[in-house]
């Protein structure tokens, strides 16, 4: 059953559960904004987008699509390679050095993301074996200083797609990563007429919260592992989920067939709109 009334000029559609219970449950992932004088308030859906009820569509206009933009994460935002110690021999004109900070250069930053006027960003991104915190900030112009304009959310090896919804008139936004909590794990593969039999912990690092990513990178493909454990900061074994084949040693490189590279995750599929 689909009632229309007409009231002060007004459209109003009441659809029940009768009218609804049929329509195929959609999960969605997007947002729109609803402004009521100077309040204005985010319509996002995606928690629970399988449920059903009923519903009062009043006004309604169906948003224009908005196309999604790509975003960066440039190097010259990104992080050091390796925490370590500032430089120990300073030039001539530095008389006054910063203090030497070896947590320094954690933070890296996505590009820019101009709103145009918008009061209402959202920002998806995917998340691969990340371990870290993820925040956004705003800026007044390019040459302004960043504040923090959202929470900080933390994950712990979080392989999923994450939705983003920022509010507020803000000229400038960027997103701020920090995965830097674990470090200088390091392992040995062991290789057996080209498939990854074993791993070998040769370093447990420090600081690590959450599993790693394992990547085994070398001349073949297919090989998967995962860290099993984690204590004390540091990681335990590494069991190899996928031998993989073809892991022969690189022309020139020596006997080594494999290379075992371990992070705390990456940000890919950066977009706004």
């Amino acid at each position: 059953m689909v009632t229309l009334s007409a009231t002060l000029g007004r459209v109003k559609v009441v659809l029940d559960n009768a009218d609804t219970i049929n329509i195929t449950a959609q999960p969605g992932s997007y947002s729109i904004q609803r402004t009521a004088g100077d309040y204005v308030q985010a319509a996002y859906v995606d928690a629970n987008s399988s449920a059903r009820a009923d519903c009062n569509i009043v006004n309604s206009v169906f948003p224009a699509f908005v196309p999604s933009e790509m975003l960066t994460i440039p190097t010259i935002y990104g992080k050091a390679q390796q925490l370590v110690p500032g430089p120990t021999n300073w030039p001539d004109w530095a008389l006054y050095p910063q203090p030497v900070n070896t947590t320094q250069l954690t933070e890296f930053f996505s590009s820019h993301i101009p709103t145009n006027g918008q009061s209402l960003t959202t920002v998806k991104m995917d998340l691969d074996h990340f371990t870290g915190t993820i925040k956004f900030q705003a800026a007044d112009t390019y040459e302004s200083v960043w504040y923090d304009v959202t929470s900080a959310w933390q994950y712990y090896d979080e392989t999923s797609t994450q939705y983003y919804n920022v509010v507020g008139f803000y000229p400038l936004i960027r997103a701020a990563f920090n995965n830097s909590q674990g470090s200088q794990a390091q392992a040995t593969a062991i290789v057996t007429d080209g498939v990854v039999t074993a791993i070998n912990v040769t370093n447990g690092g420090q600081g690590y919260v959450a599993p790693p990513k394992v990547q085994i990178l070398g001349n073949g493909s297919g090989a998967e592992a995962i860290v099993t454990s984690v204590g004390n900061g540091q990681i335990g074994a590494i069991q190899v989920t996928n031998g993989g084949s073809g892991y022969l040693p690189l022309q020139y490189q020596g006997t080594v067939c494999a290379q075992v590279l371990i992070t705390t995750g990456y940000i890919t599929n950066l977009q706004y709109r």
